[in-house]
């Protein structure tokens, strides 16, 4: 059934890019294909005897078909499908015996197809200075670590509102309102995962998760050194609801209620001609009852902080051009007290992988981060990168470290709640440009587990994590 679907889809998507071309001045076919090729070994639970092997090998496959059409008066439509899944859950095998049955490898249709983006955009809307982008569509801003479309993971319904007007001056302006979820219905936490349609019921008393964020961006022309400095404000309403419930079952005031305001600011900084330093501080406040990843306690006056520094230099005088690069993140976790967070935890917003490394892919919660890394370039074609991570959290806690959202998710072991030092990671890899549109790419992601992972009686090591392993070969088409 969802093979049919799949066709379906397609065939429907490209007869309205067929029937698209009589109506608008020129249309643009784009696409990727992208392969990724993955031997992992303990990367969920680090050998715990629960997890048996905890080892795997498999094909992840993603493909995207965009259409981009330019209408008269400055409207821009796009629209791009999106199939992924895992070689071998398109379909059942054929010819084998599993389960005593010939022929049947017991496969599951897992592919996922989706309309990924589906935006329309207006320039000089109005004939004013103003931008607007309206629609299903990816959102990135500074370095990605409040919003981060990386890898191209995360997609917003939303309306983005550019102002273009200071554009000559240096400054670019953004506004976005997006909806994250839609809340109806239901009395009880539990029933965000089943909310009804939208409308006026007498049981919907649950908030919808809206998002309002405003970006400054200033790119000063006649200061030497500052190269851009970026201001933001955010203010999200919780799209994420707990299981957990009062004694009563229902939901309180708060929980019902949650919210978030974000403060920050970003730069860059060219020290020299080849030596850079950039930095960026985030604050939060307001009332969440989401405390990702792994407590669900509604938490007060919320403190929490983001702080990213760091500095990097290019050799241009030698050979293969080296980059060194080094930098330190801190979010801010709290002790927990009685099963119940305190209020200092910082939440990530949208952040994609965008700090540590591949094999323990870190989320930006309760953690510290100190990298070290180099990169050259051999050729015109090919350059290769080494990078080194030591991680600890920033308040002990058994929060989970890896973020499971991304890419094939990062370590999900628990800490043992008694120590700090979550270990440390080494990250090699190099990368090939075959042609202009087709890419290839080979990582290696060793993680060292710290004393955090032990697990420990009366003082005395008990078990002993053992070391996490990810290899990934990569090869990427564009057309």
């Amino acid at each position: 059934m969802k093979r049919l679907t799949l066709v379906a889809a397609i065939v429907g998507f490209m007869a309205l890019v067929a029937a698209s071309y009589a109506e608008v001045q020129s249309v643009r076919l784009s696409g990727e294909l992208r392969l990724r090729g993955y031997w992992t070994d303990h990367m969920t639970a680090l050998g715990h005897p629960g997890y048996y092997g905890d080892s795997d090998t498999f094909i992840a496959q993603r493909t995207r078909v965009s259409v981009e059409w330019d209408l008269t008066d400055h409207v821009l439509v796009v629209a791009t499908m999106q199939a992924q899944g895992v070689w071998g859950t398109s379909a059942a095998g054929n010819g084998f015996y599993a389960n005593g049955v010939k022929g049947n490898y017991n496969a599951q249709h897992a592919d996922t197809v989706e309309m990924v983006e589906a935006y329309v955009r207006f320039s000089e809307l109005f004939w004013t200075p103003l931008n607007l982008q309206i629609g299903r569509q990816g959102l990135n801003f500074g370095n990605g670590l409040i919003f981060s479309n990386n890898d191209k993971a995360y997609r917003f319904d939303a309306a983005r509102v550019t102002w273009d007007e200071l554009a000559a001056k240096g400054y670019a302006v953004d506004f976005v309102i997006g909806k994250l979820a839609q809340m109806t219905g239901g009395s009880t936490l539990s029933n965000y995962s089943n909310a009804d349609l939208p409308g006026p019921g007498t049981l919907n008393t649950n908030r919808d998760g809206d998002i309002f964020f405003a970006n400054l961006r200033w790119e000063p022309q006649n200061i030497k050194h500052l190269k851009d400095l970026e201001f933001y404000v955010g203010y999200m309403s919780n799209p994420i609801v707990a299981d957990e419930e009062s004694a009563t079952g229902n939901p309180t005031l708060e929980q019902s209620r949650s919210y978030v305001w974000l403060f920050g600011v970003r730069g860059d900084v060219e020290v020299l001609k080849n030596w850079k330093v950039w930095g960026e501080f985030a604050f939060e406040t307001g009332e969440s009852n989401a405390n990702y990843p792994s407590n669900y306690a509604l938490d007060t006056d919320l403190n929490g902080w983001l702080l990213d520094v760091g500095t990097s230099y290019t050799f241009e005088n030698m050979k293969w051009k080296p980059v060194i690069w080094a930098g330190f993140t801190l979010a801010t976790g709290s002790n927990e007290t009685n099963g119940n967070v305190s209020n200092r935890t910082f939440r990530p917003w949208f952040d994609y992988q965008n700090r540590g490394g591949i094999a323990l892919s870190p989320v930006l919660s309760n953690i510290q981060i100190l990298a070290l890394g180099v990169k050259a370039t051999p050729s015109d074609k090919c350059d290769v990168w080494a990078t080194a991570y030591r991680y600890f959290q920033d308040k002990v806690s058994d929060d989970v470290a890896g973020n499971p959202y991304a890419d094939i998710g990062g370590v999900q072991a628990i800490p043992n709640a008694t120590h700090k030092d979550l270990g440390w990671e080494v990250d090699l890899g190099a990368g090939y440009n075959y042609s202009k549109d087709v890419k290839a790419s080979l990582i290696f992601g060793m993680f060292v587990p710290g004393t955090a992972y032990d697990t420990f009686s009366g003082g005395i090591k008990t078990w002993t994590a053992k070391d996490a392993y990810l290899l990934r070969g990569e090869i990427e088409v564009k057309f």
